[in-house]
């Protein structure tokens, strides 16, 4: 009897270390499809975080593009090209036209008119009343949305009707809203940006600075946006 006894009591205590073994393994398991969940989870967040800058990024290049095609696109009232001169040959017509087209779009840049638009401004001094009014433009205005800053004296831009973001809605998921990209224009004299005022012909230009911002997607949480700010500038010369 002693000897059942002895041998009963070893073999509980071998089913006891073999529970202990099985919960160990177990959970080491769980543990383990833990970390794998939650790596999974946080790629998905990152490459959303990846997609989101990317869309940002495109819309602000595509925005400085809009606004490059509107700045050379702009002319004065009634302007039209000059006719062709008897006898001239096609090729000197054309560059005739295009230095004209080109000295009345400096001329319509230096004009009122372009300041007219809303979303041009005098870049010095800048247009910003708050916090500083020597701030730059595109700290001050409004670019709507969840993008804003202090001052809101002047509205951006919109590219709201652009094949960009027509094309760019059919690929979002539903709920999902896109946020136009837009850009604003500050006016400079070459003096007020230390370009070589000494050549004759850079004293007459017009330095144009495109600021545009490009966006993610909102999705309606309330959450801030992403944004991607670019900067280009052009400078037209006689």
């Amino acid at each position: 009897m002693l000897m059942v006894s002895a041998h009963s009591s070893n073999h509980s205590k071998q089913r006891g270390v073999v529970l202990i073994s099985a919960l160990i393994f177990l959970l080491l398991i769980l543990l383990l499809l833990r970390f794998t969940l939650t790596g999974s989870e946080l790629q998905e967040r990152k490459a959303g975080i990846d997609q989101e800058l990317s869309m940002a990024v495109e819309g602000a290049e595509v925005a400085l593009r809009s606004a490059e095609g509107f700045i050379l696109s702009q002319q004065t009232p009634g302007f039209t090209p000059p006719p062709c001169p008897t006898g001239a040959s096609q090729a000197a017509c054309e560059a005739d036209q295009a230095d004209a087209v080109a000295a009345d779009n400096l001329a319509y840049w230096q004009s009122t008119a372009a300041i007219d638009l809303g979303f041009v401004v005098e870049g010095d001094p800048g247009p910003c009343l708050s916090p500083d009014p020597s701030s730059p433009a595109w700290t001050c205005a409004n670019w709507g949305n969840q993008f804003r800053a202090g001052g809101n004296t002047f509205t951006a831009n919109k590219l709201a009707d652009s094949v960009y973001v027509t094309e760019l809605k059919q690929t979002l998921a539903e709920g999902a809203a896109v946020i136009s990209p837009r850009y604003i224009i500050e006016r400079f004299a070459p003096d007020e940006l230390d370009l070589n005022v000494a050549d004759p012909r850079t004293k007459k230009s017009v330095v144009l600075r495109v600021t545009a911002v490009g966006f993610g997607v909102d999705d309606g949480s309330g959450d801030n946006v992403t944004n991607h700010m670019a900067q280009a500038t052009y400078i037209l010369t006689p």
